[in-house]
C-alpha cells in the first residue's frame, strides 16, 4: 500500500452546477485512493487579472496572425462581447439559486482538497504542491489558449515530480502555431493519456508520441459503487414514470428540441423533469413553462437511474445513462462548441452502441432502440481493466524513481 505517498490533481473543480465536473474529480481520487494512494485536489483557480499588461503585450504578439487580426475587427467578435455580457449576468443569477444543488457541501464532504487556493501558474511555481508525482485530468483541462501564461498550470509546468495525465480532454481544435507549445508542455510527461480520439490525433500531430485513450474516471465504477457511496439520493424521487432532460452548452434550445421531446413524454404518459448546468455557457431556463430542477449531486444521479428515457446534451450524462442501463438519446452541441461532440462519439463507438443522437424526425425510435447491456458491460469491464493496468504502472514506475 502506498497510503503515504500523495498525489496532487489538477483538474476543473470550482463550478456550482456541473455534476460532471464534480463527479470526474471525485472518480479519479476514489480510484486513487483504492489503489493505495493519498490523493488531493490542487485548488487552481487561474485569476485573470494576475496577468500583468506586460504579459498581455507578449501573448498578443505571439498570437498575433492576419486570421485573428481581422476577427478582432469583424462583427462576430463584437457579438462575442454582447454574449458574454449576457453570459455575465446569467451567471450572476445562477450563483444565487445554485445554492440549492449544495455543491461547496459535497465537494467538502467528498473531495480531499489542498489547503491554498493558487491563482496563477506563479504562484504555483513559488510554492509547489507536496506529492511524490502530479496528475492531470479528466475533464477538458488543455482546452484554454496555449498563448495563455496560467494555460501552464493545467499542463503541470511547475514543481519537480514526475507529471501524468489522465484521460486528458482538450475538446477544441487547436491552431497549427499551438502545436509546438503543446509538444513543449507534454515533452515533460513521464506517460500521457487523453478522453477523445480529437485529443489523440492531436498530440500524434504536434509529434508526441506513446499517447493512450483513456476512460474518463466515472466510467471506472459500477452504479452499484455511487449506491454504495452513498452518492444516490432516492428520497425525492417522483412515484410516476418520467423522462429526465438534461442540458449543457445548447446556446439556444429553442421550439426544435422543446417541442419534440415534450411531445414524446405527452405521447408516452410520462412526466418530464428537467435541469441544466453550465459548460462553456452559464445555465438558463431554456424550457416554456417547465422551470429547471436545481438537483443536488445524489438527487441528480437518482434522477437518472430512476428515469424511463433520459435526453441530454452532456457527456456524462450520457455516462450515468450508460451506467444505470437507460434508454437515452443524446443532443449534439453545434456551432462554436460542435468539437464537444468528440469525447460522446468516442465512448459510444468504443462500446459499440454509436447513432444515439438526437434528430428532430426520429427522436422516439432513438430512445426505443434496443441496447445489449451485457456487450457494453463487458467492453465497460475491459476499458477499466485498461484503466488500472494505464495507472498502476504509471504510478509504480514513478514511485521507484523517487
Amino acid at each position: 500500500m502506498h497510503g503515504s505517498l500523495k498525489i496532487g490533481i489538477i483538474t476543473h473543480w470550482s463550478s456550482e452546477d456541473n455534476y460532471g465536473q464534480k463527479l470526474q474529480c471525485f472518480a479519479l481520487q476514489q480510484k486513487l485512493k483504492m489503489s493505495g494512494y493519498d490523493p488531493y485536489l490542487i485548488r487552481y483557480a487561474p485569476d485573470k487579472a494576475s496577468e500583468t499588461m506586460k504579459d498581455k503585450i507578449i501573448r498578443n504578439i505571439k498570437s498575433f496572425s492576419l486570421k485573428r487580426l481581422m476577427y478582432l475587427l469583424s462583427d462576430e467578435r463584437k457579438k462575442t462581447i454582447q454574449t458574454n455580457k449576457a453570459n455575465r449576468l446569467l451567471q450572476e443569477d445562477n450563483r444565487r439559486k445554485n445554492k440549492e444543488r449544495r455543491f461547496e457541501e459535497f465537494t467538502n464532504k467528498n473531495i480531499n482538497l489542498s489547503t491554498k487556493v493558487y491563482r496563477s501558474i506563479e504562484e504555483l511555481r513559488k510554492d509547489p504542491p507536496k506529492a511524490v508525482a502530479y496528475i492531470c485530468g479528466s475533464d477538458q483541462v488543455w482546452h484554454d489558449s496555449y498563448y495563455e501564461q496560467n494555460t501552464a498550470g493545467w499542463f503541470l509546468d511547475f514543481g519537480n515530480v514526475p507529471r501524468i495525465s489522465y484521460a486528458a480532454s482538450i475538446g477544441r481544435s487547436i491552431e497549427e502555431e499551438e502545436q509546438s507549445i503543446l509538444k513543449k508542455y507534454l515533452s515533460r510527461f513521464t506517460t500521457i493519456s487523453v478522453r477523445e480520439r480529437g485529443a489523440l490525433e492531436t498530440c500524434l500531430d504536434a509529434g508526441i508520441d506513446g499517447v493512450r485513450l483513456m476512460p474518463d474516471p466515472t466510467i471506472l465504477f459500477e452504479s452499484s459503487d455511487y449506491e454504495k457511496w452513498f452518492l444516490v439520493d432516492h428520497a425525492d424521487c417522483l412515484q410516476q414514470k418520467y423522462l429526465f432532460l438534461y442540458i449543457i452548452n445548447i446556446e439556444c434550445f429553442g421550439e426544435k428540441y422543446w417541442d419534440r421531446i415534450n411531445g414524446i413524454a405527452t405521447e408516452k404518459g410520462l412526466t418530464l423533469r428537467a435541469t441544466m448546468s453550465s459548460g462553456y455557457i452559464p445555465a438558463y431556463e431554456a424550457f416554456p413553462g417547465h422551470p429547471i430542477e436545481l438537483l443536488t449531486i445524489p438527487q441528480w444521479i437518482s434522477a437518472v437511474s430512476n428515469a424511463e428515457y433520459v435526453v441530454t446534451s452532456s457527456f456524462h450524462g450520457v455516462v450515468f445513462s450508460i451506467l444505470h442501463h437507460k434508454k437515452f438519446v443524446y443532443i449534439r452541441t453545434e456551432g462554436a462548441y460542435v468539437a464537444a461532440n468528440d469525447r460522446i462519439d468516442t465512448l459510444l463507438n468504443r462500446l459499440g452502441i454509436g447513432n444515439r443522437d438526437y434528430t428532430d424526425e426520429d427522436l422516439g425510435a432513438v430512445l426505443e432502440k434496443q441496447i445489449d447491456w451485457i456487450e457494453v458491460d463487458r467492453k465497460l469491464s475491459e476499458l477499466r481493466n485498461e484503466a488500472d493496468d494505464f495507472i498502476k504502472r504509471s504510478l509504480n514506475d514513478e514511485c521507484t524513481i523517487l
